[in-house]
């Protein structure tokens, strides 16, 4: 999930930066490819306003350009000349009706200037040829008088849309003549359109690749991260001596492994020293128990029967017996957590073992109505003694805490998906929901004000569920009901092997 948020952040973040880009890059090209034509039409005629043209030249002119632009010179460019009167000069013969002086108030409005010399590009002033000898100057012929030094307008260029198409036209004069020059902008479209398409054409692809290289990016990221899950996954009360290897981890996450590791140091060598005590105080409590428990039992023995020495000789040999109960599942409870738990594995037939509990059941506590659906003939691979165990703690506990009147247990054994499953269930009230993560802690008792009232431990389901751990099974407290408590036990079942006859 933290991957893919990368890669969504880091594709929204690339992919606004590149749709931004994108729509610049367009508009760009379209500012420049319009200047292009607004420097193609001032080129085309400003040439033609520094001198004075004869009549016919416009023609000339158009001819030229028709040489130019070759066949598509029709229907790429427009031309029309004006006098100074608004006179028209010339005017190609498609030109658009639509497209006049009108178009272009701002030039119309505009004070004109002077252009005092010419530039260099722009080459020497055109050379009158020398008059006849003694002609007086009134004398000349128009085209041998001095014309008028020339008077520039400021150029305006504007997009229009006509019934033959969209033209780009420029206008541009001087006193004497005003030139309109057209060119098509279907060429300008078409180019801006290929622009266009390419871009979404590209844009989602690049956008694909950001995601692909933004979780390749955060993968690569996380490796170190993965490392650390994969070693903690792995990490239980058999398995504390693993450590992340931190040979190839970036800076960043090496104080984190080292961190950690010196963490799981810690903690494997408190649990191990926990465990080494457990287990030494269990097997050191063993023998005095036993010695103590052989005097209280030859106290009983000598005592004068039902005397007072005798009930209390009683109870303390019961204590001492309670005492011994907790420290063998203390002792099995160590090796459980240090690894050492040994299996006697073999066939156990748990329907025939159910079966013969559930005649203790009716003898203990024959108060109880039992409800039992028991499958015949299921076997599984165990240490009979250990889930024997499993089993009557868990009949235990539904005797202890079923009611106290009308009270029924329930106990069912069924075999399915290659599992066998041992169902017990008691009426009485539920646990509630603050201590059923608990109920598998040692030493943890759901009902504290019955502590006293109800024999018990709390070690009885931690012990059971390490037995069903070691079996590669599970104990599970199943979802709550009203007025029933019930706990599962599922075991890989034991097929039988039918002999030939």
């Amino acid at each position: 999930m933290f991957r893919l948020k990368i890669s969504l952040f880091s594709v929204l973040i690339s992919g606004t930066i590149l749709i931004a880009f994108g729509l610049h890059f367009l508009s760009l090209i379209s500012k420049v490819q319009l200047a292009r034509l607004d420097r193609e039409i001032l080129t085309l005629g400003e040439s033609q306003l520094h001198v004075i043209h004869p009549k016919g030249h416009w023609q000339d002119f158009s001819s030229s350009l028709r040489s130019i632009y070759g066949e598509k010179y029709q229907s790429e460019l427009i031309i029309q000349v004006l006098g100074g009167r608004q006179d028209v000069l010339y005017q190609s013969t498609d030109w658009p009706k639509t497209i006049s002086l009108a178009s272009f108030p701002a030039f119309t409005q505009q004070k004109v200037e002077e252009q005092p010399s010419r530039t260099a590009e722009q080459g020497p002033e055109r050379q009158l040829p020398p008059p006849p000898p003694n002609t007086p100057p009134e004398a000349y012929p128009p085209h041998w008088r001095e014309p008028k030094p020339t008077i520039l307008k400021q150029p305006s260029y504007q997009t229009l849309a006509t019934d033959s198409g969209t033209w780009r036209v420029g206008i541009m004069g001087n006193q004497r003549i005003t030139i309109l020059i057209g060119l098509n902008m279907t060429a300008f479209y078409e180019d801006a359109d290929h622009y266009r398409n390419s871009f979404l054409l590209i844009a989602p692809l690049a956008l694909l690749l950001m995601a692909g290289g933004g979780w390749w990016l955060a993968q690569r990221a996380l490796r170190p991260v993965g490392l650390i899950t994969e070693t903690a996954e792995k990490i239980s009360a058999q398995g504390l001596d693993q450590r992340i290897p931190s040979g190839r981890a970036d800076t960043e996450f090496q104080s984190l492994i080292n961190v950690i590791n010196a963490m799981l140091d810690r903690l494997e060598g408190g649990f191990q020293q926990a465990v080494r005590f457990s287990a030494d105080a269990a097997h050191e409590l063993q023998t005095p128990l036993t010695v103590l428990q052989g005097m209280l039992d030859d106290a009983v023995r000598h005592s004068e029967a039902s005397s007072a020495e005798q009930q209390r000789s009683s109870d303390l040999l019961e204590e001492v017996q309670r005492l011994k109960t907790i420290v063998r599942k203390l002792l099995i409870l160590s090796r459980a957590d240090a690894g050492r738990l040994e299996l006697s594995l073999e066939p156990v037939n748990m329907s025939s073992m159910v079966e013969s509990i559930l005649e203790d059941v009716e003898i203990m506590a024959p108060q109880l109505h039992i409800d039992q659906r028991i499958q015949s003939g299921l076997l599984v691979n165990a240490d009979p003694e250990l889930i024997r165990q499993v089993v009557q703690n868990m009949v235990s506990n539904a005797i202890k805490y079923n009611l106290a009147e009308k009270g029924v247990i329930y106990f069912r054994l069924a075999s399915r998906k290659g599992a066998v499953h041992f169902r017990v269930a008691n009426t009485g009230p539920v646990i509630p929901p603050k201590d059923r993560q608990r109920i598998f802690d040692r030493f943890y008792r759901v009902d504290q004000s019955r502590n006293d009232r109800v024999p018990g431990s709390g070690l009885g389901l931690s012990l059971s569920l390490e037995i069903t751990r070691a079996h590669k099974g599970r104990l599970v407290l199943d979802p709550p009901k009203k007025g029933i408590t019930s706990f599962t036990l599922s075991l890989p079942q034991l097929q039988q092997v039918s002999s030939a006859g």
